[in-house]
């Protein structure tokens, strides 16, 4: 068994740790500063947000919606979206995997 402390602050610059990989799926916690943003957070797989801590914008195509701490949220594979914090935000992204690979996961640059 592994557990994880969602409390505990990316250990990174960029606000991104990532928490759990297999072939089957991946998670990561993410901060994000207010009026940051963060683009394509799927990076073309499916993607499953969860709103730990704060609040956000979230623009699909043209809708955009608000969602604060509590909220989980699905974003199809493909689906161009993005995530804008209205104020200091918390996230749990947990990713899918891609159909086809390209050599890389999920949220890796």
């Amino acid at each position: 068994m592994q557990s994880w402390n969602l409390k505990t602050p990316p250990e990174n610059a960029k606000g991104r740790r990532e928490l759990f990989s297999t072939r089957e799926m991946r998670m990561d916690l993410v901060d994000l500063g207010r009026s940051t943003e963060l683009v394509d957070p799927g990076h073309g797989a499916q993607v499953v947000i969860q709103v730990l801590s704060g609040r956000v914008n979230v623009l699909s195509g043209e809708e955009t919606a608000g969602y604060d701490d509590g909220t989980l949220l699905a974003i199809e594979p493909g689906e161009a979206a993005s995530v804008r914090a209205l104020e200091q935000s918390r996230l749990l992204l947990t990713f899918s995997p891609r159909r086809a690979s390209h050599g890389h996961s999920p949220g890796s640059a």
